[in-house]
This record gives C-alpha cells, sequence and structure tokens, in this order.
C-alpha cells in the first residue's frame, strides 16, 4: 500500500499544482484570465471603441460585466486598464505563462 500510495498522493499534488487559476495583473489589480476573456468578448461589442468615456461607462454598465471589473470602473484610467486587458486576452502568451502580466503559472 505504501508503495502504491506515494505516486497516488504525487499525482493528485500535480492536478492540484495544475489546477491553479491564472492571474493577469495590471495598475495594481488581479483578474482571472477567464474573467478577463469575457470582458474581452464585451469589448468586441459595436461601439466598444474605449477611446470614450462613453464607451467606457456602457461597458462598466453591462449585465454580463464580471463582477472583477467594478473596481476598475470606479478608475480614472479604466479606458486604458481595458484596452490593455482586452489585448492580453487575445495573446495566447497568457495561456503559456510567458506574458508578465499573468501570475498563477507554474
Amino acid at each position: 500500500m505504501t508503495s502504491l500510495g506515494f505516486p497516488v498522493v504525487v499525482g493528485i499534488l500535480l492536478l492540484a499544482q495544475m489546477a491553479q487559476p491564472v492571474f493577469v495583473q495590471d495598475s495594481g489589480l488581479q483578474f482571472p484570465l477567464d474573467a478577463v476573456r469575457k470582458l474581452a468578448d464585451l469589448l468586441e461589442g459595436p461601439g466598444a471603441d474605449l477611446q470614450s468615456r462613453k464607451a467606457t461607462l456602457s461597458i462598466c454598465t453591462h449585465p454580463s460585466l464580471p463582477p472583477e471589473f467594478l473596481p476598475v470602473c470606479k478608475s480614472k484610467e479604466a479606458p486604458s486598464i481595458f484596452r490593455r486587458l482586452r489585448t492580453i486576452a487575445n495573446d495566447d502568451l497568457c495561456e503559456l505563462c510567458t506574458n508578465a502580466a499573468c501570475t498563477g503559472c507554474y
């Protein structure tokens, strides 16, 4: 039982480590990569120009906006933060953990 137990424990630990979520950091805030991808989907919609404060307000009041982004909506930096997050979400480098904005990778 002891010789079989060790590989099982190691396997469970490896799976637990791989299941850790990947986070994206920007301006001192941290967001799950899945939420950033949902945000990017919203930003691809019509009128999502993000150059204007009006477009940012539209995103911030969207009912599908993940709640993790509500602090961003209160920031004057919201348009630029949302632009950077959209770029990261469209970049597979975060999935490969080569983007400096991504954490939680092993």
